[in-house]
């Protein structure tokens, strides 16, 4: 494995507490996006109870951009780890 600035990686073994913080903060992560997806779905179901069109696109809008927020956020979260060492090693 090569880091970003060129040099190659070494193997970076993590403490029982850092693989724990890790798997927690992905847990943690995986269970705001569930908790979002079943705050889009009500919103889709309020949304079609709106009498202005207008009102129902804003809404639609702004749930998918919540979305794609919470997907970014966990692919963030899976990656996190490695741009965090990438960035550690390339200041050496």
């Amino acid at each position: 494995m090569e880091l970003k600035s060129g040099r190659p990686c070494s193997i970076i073994v993590l403490t029982e507490q850092e693989q724990l913080y890790q798997k927690e903060l992905l847990r943690l992560a995986k269970a705001v996006a569930n908790e979002t997806t079943n705050l889009i779905k009500q919103v889709k179901v309020i949304v079609t109870e709106a009498d202005d069109p207008d009102d129902q696109r804003k809404v639609v809008m702004a749930a998918t951009e919540t979305g794609l927020a919470i997907s970014q956020f966990i692919a963030t979260t899976k990656v996190f780890k490695f741009d965090l060492f990438d960035s550690i090693f390339s200041l050496h």
